[in-house]
This record gives structure tokens, C-alpha cells and sequence, in this order.
């Protein structure tokens, strides 16, 4: 479900930018640094704040799942004749089912999913709080494959958070290229964007 994510942000960003702008789904300035982001539809309802050059695609929300991504700005890869977002965030919300019973089951599959396509490597696993709910986070460190018309493996830091929340698992998870990010500078994106989660009940 998510090992592509990364392989495929490049051919999908414009797909996705192009039909973020539905009913529910509301992007705005909070005159700081950052904008709101905020879903009022489909399976769950929830805000948080992004960099404000930052792009928002919306893959679904209402067919029992919810799939977001948000793509910092692209770069001329220095490895390969591609351009590269240098990160991407994805959330994914969805019902317990038979792959995914629980969240401990989801965090089982993410990592042996990484662990066996790109022989990633655990280099962090800690729990956390989002607005007020238990979570835990794995950060892990992998060579992305090698793809058409990739020639060289591009460094990554993958960063997954699960947490079960009012009857769905919910995933955030964020790719980070290491050739093109100030890794600190996009830690702290994402660690404000958690800071400023809320759920809308």
C-alpha cells in the first residue's frame, strides 16, 4: 500500500494538486508561518498546520479510507535525470480489516514491508503524544530502488507514526530525501504540524 509512495511522488503530484479543492476540504492562512489545513468529510475530521509553500493532494476521502499527502517543492536529483520532492508527508486513516486488525499489526507490516524491499534499517522507536493520544513512531533509513529512469538509489529517513483513534488506525508517516533537506528544518515542520493536530469530533 505504501511502498511506492516515495517511487511514485514525481508523476502524481499534479493529479493530486488538481482535485484537492472539494467540499470539506479547506486550506487557509493563520498569519504566521504556516496555513490550516482542515477535513470535515468522510471518515474523520481533523486540522493541522504546513509550510505555506507547500502543496496538498487529496486521494480520497469518503470510500471508508482517507488518503492526504503533502509534498514539499521538487528538486533536480543529483543522483539521477529525475526531479525529487525533497519530502512527503502522506496520512492514511482507515477501519480496522482483515490486513490491518489493529495498530500493532499495522506497525508489524510497515516494517517488515520496508525491512524486506529496501533492507531498511530501525535507527529510532519511541512513543509520542498527538492532542492528547497515545502514538508510537518508528524512524527508519533505507536506499530507495533503483527504477526507470532512476539509475542511482536515492538516501532516504522514514518517519511513521500509528495511533488508534475513535475506531480507525490512523498513519503519518514522512519521506525525506537526504540529499535536498535540512533535516532539522523538516523535523521541525513535522513536529509542528503534530503540535497543532486536532481532531474535530
Amino acid at each position: 500500500m505504501k511502498n511506492n509512495y516515495f517511487v511514485a511522488i514525481c508523476f502524481v503530484v499534479m493529479t493530486f494538486i488538481s482535485i484537492m479543492l472539494i467540499a470539506g476540504i479547506s486550506c487557509f492562512s493563520n498569519d504566521s508561518d504556516y496555513k490550516i489545513f482542515s477535513v470535515e468529510k468522510g471518515i474523520a475530521y481533523f486540522s493541522f498546520e504546513y509550510p505555506p509553500d507547500w502543496k496538498i493532494g487529496i486521494n480520497e476521502t469518503e470510500q471508508g479510507y482517507t488518503d492526504i499527502m503533502i509534498f514539499a517543492p521538487s528538486f533536480k536529483s543529483k543522483r539521477n535525470d529525475v526531479n525529487v520532492n525533497s519530502t512527503v508527508w502522506s496520512i492514511f486513516i482507515t477501519y480496522p480489516d482483515e490486513r490491518w486488525p489493529d495498530v500493532k499489526t499495522a506497525i508489524n507490516d510497515f516494517l517488515s514491508s520496508w525491512q524486506d524491499t529496501y533492507d531498511a534499517m530501525i535507527i529510532e522507536q519511541s512513543e509520542i503524544n498527538i492532542n492528547g493520544v497515545a502514538a508510537e513512531q518508528y524512524i527508519i533509513s533505507y536506499k530507495s530502488s533503483v527504477d526507470y529512469p532512476r539509475q542511482e538509489p536515492e538516501p532516504i529517513i522514514h518517519r511513521e507514526v500509528f495511533f488508534n483513534y475513535n475506531g480507525l488506525i490512523w498513519n503519518i508517516s514522512e519521506i525525506s530525501n537526504e540529499d535536498y533537506v535540512n533535516i532539522y528544518i523538516h523535523q521541525k515542520h513535522l513536529e509542528h504540524m503534530l503540535d497543532t493536530w486536532q481532531f474535530i469530533d
